[in-house]
């Protein structure tokens, strides 16, 4: 019981892929190697012209550099590096202002020219064409807008900004490459107050949703699972006393195995999570052996219903071990924890069935 609070959902599509894949390995050491995150979380902005939409875009810059400096976030690729937002060239733009109230173009253009000269470097044409764009930058009065970039041939600027239907995008990348709940359910609620024009989608919230979803219905399957047995055993022995009987080993069990994925440290995922209606209809069947041999058998001893039960009964848990547990030596871990999960929770049914079911049969009907 200790253990349960320790139990967890993984919602990471690689929990159910192959233990050791190839692919999964490389793409790891590639994205190391070229300092690259993964899973990332697109934001979008729109507007109706292109001064609101870079308008957007500040708000947009604004807010992933806030979630930067909280840590809530570890990178974030953008339009940045091919047009800052206009909050950051308002800037440098009065930094440049000062620079040229107090030095001067002209003044500008001396010092770099005696500093080539001071340092050996030719004097040429080439160095004219870059005075003039140097004096075209500095003469810049107004943040640009979104006409820049799009003279631009860079079709990267295309995963960030799109001049037909007047959208940025930003993608946010975690520490890791792992999203957990706390961080999609902040940004959600963040970007959700931002207003309509803006957006975030991406794989994790996916998963995220689909998380939430399986595990509600499965929750669900497992309540009409219990529901009809305890009906199907009720009419089968006619009392509620017996009914609960057979199944408080079902649960006793059923709590074992979560009490050892919790020991272990195995998590759910979108596969094993089928394994708990699974065992709610295979674990109730060891104690309904025991009762019903204890009301067929002219003894009228719980005792002697194990030993003269017991043996079909450990050869049925043994054979559902035999074709569940052979799930483990599968590469695909979704499949190969199934079969672990099945195989614990089976295990602990038996033997709630073979040593605690006779003990409850004999206290409460004698």
């Amino acid at each position: 019981m200790a253990q349960l609070p320790n139990i967890r959902f993984d919602n990471n599509p690689e929990a159910i892929g192959p233990k050791k894949s190839k692919v999964m390995i490389m793409e790891k050491e590639v994205a190391e190697s070229f300092g690259k995150q993964k899973n990332p979380l697109m934001i979008s902005a729109s507007a109706e012209d292109r001064e609101g939409l870079m308008k957007r875009y500040d708000e947009l810059e604004t807010i992933i550099g806030k979630w930067r400096e909280k840590g809530t976030i570890a990178s974030h690729s953008s339009l940045r590096p091919f047009l800052p937002p206009p909050s950051r060239q308002r800037e440098v733009l009065s930094a440049i202002k000062g620079i040229k109230d107090s030095i001067g173009i002209n003044e500008m253009e001396k010092v770099f020219i005696n500093a080539l000269k001071e340092n050996g470097f030719a004097i040429d044409g080439r160095y004219a064409t870059y005075i003039k764009t140097i004096r075209n930058a500095i003469g810049i009065s107004k943040p640009i807008g979104l006409e820049a970039v799009e003279n631009i041939n860079d079709k990267k600027i295309g995963y960030f900004y799109n001049g037909e239907k007047l959208k940025v995008a930003a993608y946010l990348y975690p520490g890791n490459g792992i999203w957990d709940d706390a961080a999609i359910t902040l940004l959600q609620e963040e970007i959700k107050g931002m207003g309509k024009d803006f957006s975030i989608t991406g794989a994790p919230i996916m998963f995220a949703g689909l998380k939430d979803s399986i595990i509600r219905e499965s929750i669900a399957a497992a309540a009409i699972a219990c529901i009809l047995i305890f009906f199907i055993i009720y009419m089968q022995f006619k009392t509620l006393r017996r009914a609960v009987l057979v199944l408080i080993p079902l649960f006793i069990g059923f709590t074992l195995a979560l009490g050892f994925m919790g020991m272990t440290g195995m998590k759910f995922n979108y596969i094993n999570i089928g394994a708990i209606t699974l065992l709610f209809g295979i674990g109730v069947d060891y104690g309904v052996y025991i009762m019903q041999d204890y009301l067929e058998s002219r003894q009228g001893s719980a005792e002697a219903s194990v030993k003269h039960a017991g043996k079909t009964v450990i050869m049925c848990a043994m054979t559902t071990i035999a074709g569940f547990g052979s799930l483990m030596t599968m590469e695909y871990q979704g499949m190969a924890t199934l079969g672990i999960v099945i195989t614990a929770g089976v295990a602990a049914c038996l033997l709630c069935a073979l040593f605690f079911l006779p003990a409850l049969i004999h206290y409460f009907e004698k």
